[in-house]
């Protein structure tokens, strides 16, 4: 009987409905809002590692992109005088 009661509330409640009451009851018991501390505090710490590492890579990708556009335009001024000093060769 307490089982068919049971299977007919889990089928009128939605998913959504069944994860708040649940995150609600434990929250409502101190040792497991104690865990759950624990395991929020380190699952931000991941993430703000994560974001530092993200943070280091696209920094170094930037600077890449600056060392190649730079070289870019060294090697674009270089052909650019020697046009020039072709150009003085064949006037002369």
């Amino acid at each position: 009987m307490f089982m068919r009661m049971g299977a007919r509330v889990l089928e009128r409640i939605s998913p959504l409905g069944l994860i708040i009451g649940g995150a609600s009851l434990a929250l409502s018991i101190p040792p497991l809002r104690k865990g759950l501390r624990k395991v929020a505090v380190m699952a931000v710490g991941g993430v703000m590692m994560v974001a530092d590492q993200v943070q280091s890579l696209m920094a170094r990708g930037r600077e890449e992109a600056k060392d190649i556009i730079a070289e870019a335009s060294m090697s674009d001024l270089e052909d650019d005088m020697i046009s020039v000093e072709e150009m003085k060769n064949r006037s002369l």
